[in-house]
């Protein structure tokens, strides 16, 4: 089985159980920015327009590459993965608020 490692500054290490041994990893990238929808809009960026709808994940990756930030704009509308990550943002309103 393989363990994708995630340290406490979200380094990645893929680790294979079966071979004992550490994969390299795609190029990496980062989440530059993400949201929920509150009503249908369009993401606009220098290379594509991406529509969403009210309720769904906005999503934008970075990645550096050939002295160059690429981005890429996903709308994620699953809803096990939108409700995860809602869940998360709002816990950490509520710390942040407890502090």
């Amino acid at each position: 089985m393989k363990k994708l490692l995630i340290d406490k500054y979200a380094n990645l290490i893929l680790f294979d159980e079966s071979t004992n041994s550490i994969e390299e990893l795609p190029e990496e990238c980062d989440i530059s920015t993400a949201f929920v929808a509150e009503e249908d809009g369009q993401a606009i960026s220098r290379t594509e327009v991406v529509n969403y709808k009210a309720g769904d994940l906005v999503i934008v990756f970075r990645a550096y590459k050939k002295d160059n930030w690429l981005n890429k704009t996903v709308v994620c509308n699953d809803v096990f993965a939108k409700d995860d990550v809602v869940a998360w943002y709002k816990s950490l309103k509520t710390d942040n608020e407890a502090i």
